[in-house]
């Protein structure tokens, strides 16, 4: 690497689909829905998972680019995810994760009700260097950081196949807001196919909004105009299959469509008011 190139490391915390069997009957376990949706409770006094996926990805155009270029992309992708849990604490990053990786214990677990206090709930990305004076103010705003750190509340109530959460969480990184959601997933187990649906429904506070979204006068360029947002919000709806091949391999399919607010689409740091994501995956699961 060049003395002149910006050394960065990219912490992406975007997460994908763990495996998988039917809620019913199961103990509540600290889960982003993501994964309590699709498998039963992980024993939360001493165990967890590990698992790798390869696979092919669509995303749709969403994020402006400093070129002018689009965002779209498809491909090859390879991911890691698990979960972790010991005598009520957690730390979690499941494959296709909601809400990035989340580290926190468990005040209350049954069959009906999973309440959590999340000591970090971390989603965006992270640069860490020096910053590169051959970059443009386009590039420098297109990359800056978006690391979210998250801490608060988690409640997850479970009715039969469906289960129901709620999540507020605070900035505690730079003081970025405050972020909140309301999901509600439902599972059916077909012979070996655990399909699965989730609704949600995601807020942001206008000081979270200027953080992600937002951009003052001196960052402001003839590309990125300057934008002041309120509170903006999003609702997703994502539909998912998954088939056993084996004891540790499964197959995963995911399809997410995310619609935004105006108060979040009308920031020229987005190209599009909506984003779609398929992704088709083998897991290996240990």
């Amino acid at each position: 690497m060049r003395d002149d190139e910006e050394k960065k490391i990219l912490m992406r915390f975007r997460i994908i689909i763990p495996a998988l069997f039917a809620l019913s009957g199961a103990i509540a376990s600290a889960s982003d829905i993501a994964m309590d949706i699709r498998q039963t409770g992980i024993d939360t006094d001493h165990g967890g998972h590990f698992e790798i996926g390869l696979g092919y990805e669509y995303s749709s155009a969403l994020s402006a680019e400093a070129d002018g270029s689009s965002s779209q992309s498809n491909g090859i992708v390879v991911n890691l995810g698990g979960a972790y849990h010991y005598k009520g604490l957690f730390i979690e990053a499941a494959l296709e994760s909601y809400d990035g990786l989340n580290l926190g214990y468990q005040i209350v677990s049954n069959t009906d009700w999973s309440v959590d206090l999340l000591a970090t709930s971390l989603s965006g990305d992270l640069s860490i260097g020096d910053e590169s004076d051959n970059k443009t103010a386009d590039q420098k705003l297109v990359e800056r950081d978006s690391l979210y750190a998250g801490a608060g509340i988690r409640l997850t109530r479970y009715l039969g196949d469906y289960v129901l959460q709620g999540r507020i969480v605070s900035d505690i990184y730079k003081d970025n807001g405050v972020r909140a959601s309301a999901r509600a997933g439902r599972n059916w187990q077909l012979r070996n196919w655990n399909l699965h649906g989730i609704v949600s429904y995601d807020y942001a506070s206008s000081k979270t909004m200027a953080y992600l979204v937002g951009i003052t006068d001196e960052e402001a360029t003839d590309q990125f105009v300057a934008y002041a947002p309120d509170a903006g919000s999003a609702i997703s709806v994502e539909l998912g299959a998954a088939y056993p091949i084996s004891e540790h391999v499964v197959w995963n399919t995911r399809l997410l469509h995310t619609q935004y607010s105006d108060e979040v689409s009308q920031s020229s740091l987005l190209a599009e008011d909506q984003f779609t994501g398929f992704r088709t995956t083998l897991n290996y699961v240990f």
